[in-house]
């Protein structure tokens, strides 16, 4: 064998190296590309257009209709109450956004910084007939894909206008909330994904005559009539309830965990209310 040959037989050597590196570097490469789409296409919460994936059992959800300001702001203020007065309990905190009316990304990371997990981005859940309804309420009946949520066993949510407190007045019924319905600002489901397309099979074929005051707190209300468990009004304390005590919140003998401030907006106070607004203005962002 000459030198030329050996020459040649050592090359073709160092390229079969080359050539074995590589493929063991394509195979690590094939592994994780298929162990990440496992991870996407099988642990993802599916309602979720976005990549993101529960890390607990228990959720708590918040939908924000409209990148405004105020609605961030408050859901900010929100989320710092929940935490405060939750302390030794694990759940997911995930604002949901509406695909077509997505927030704006200093908006994401301020909610963010405030103690929200992640942004759900979710496909708008039509109403019964949206061109009929004003304003938001086009937009909160995607409110129900917290039925279509299985990822979790339960899931809580709140309006972004709640403040959560723990109180210590004596527990009595409250004059003036409603009895034979319930306030969709906060409630509770079990996600079951069937209930889910029973839902949306009913407001499709038979909901026509269905009010459309209250956007989805109307429909729940009506397809859920004697079938839902009420809360408390502590746990939804509607702020108008204080005309009966004068606006005088030393007045209020109902121990009152869940503000709620449901057509009286914290950020467009009235001079009576201006107590209990200074329950959300003094909450740091």
């Amino acid at each position: 064998m000459n030198r030329n040959s050996f020459e040649t037989i050592k090359n073709l050597d160092k390229s079969d190296s080359r050539i074995k590196i590589k493929l063991e570097e394509n195979k690590k490469i094939h592994e994780a590309v298929v162990k990440n789409l496992e991870v996407t296409e099988t642990k993802r919460i599916q309602s979720c257009l976005n990549n993101v994936k529960p890390r607990n059992k228990i959720a708590l959800t918040s939908l924000i209709v409209a990148d405004h300001p105020n609605y961030v702001i408050s859901a900010s203020k929100s989320i710092k109450t929940i935490i405060n007065n939750t302390k030794g309990l694990n759940f997911d905190k995930i604002i949901i956004e509406v695909e077509s009316k997505p927030l704006k990304e200093e908006s994401k990371k301020m909610l963010l910084n405030a103690g929200w997990d992640f942004v759900c981005s979710v496909k708008h859940v039509n109403s019964i007939d949206d061109s009929r309804f004003l304003g938001h309420y086009r937009e909160t009946y995607t409110k129900l894909i917290t039925m279509n949520m299985t990822e979790y066993e339960g899931i809580v949510n709140m309006d972004t206008d709640i403040l959560y407190f723990i109180a210590v007045a004596q527990d009595t019924e409250a004059d003036g909330k409603p009895r034979d319905r319930f306030n969709s600002g906060v409630f509770s489901v079990r996600p079951n994904s069937t209930e889910f397309s029973r839902l949306m099979l009913l407001r499709d074929r038979n909901s026509s005559h269905v009010s459309l005051e209250h956007g989805e707190q109307t429909f729940i209300n009506y397809w859920y009539k004697d079938k839902w468990f009420r809360f408390d009004f502590k746990f939804n304390g509607i702020v108008w309830i204080l005309q009966n005590y004068g606006w005088d919140l030393k007045k209020l003998d109902i121990d009152v965990r869940v503000f709620h401030f449901t057509s009286l907006k914290p950020w467009n106070c009235i001079p009576q209310a201006v107590e209990i607004c200074k329950l959300w203005s003094d909450i740091p962002v």
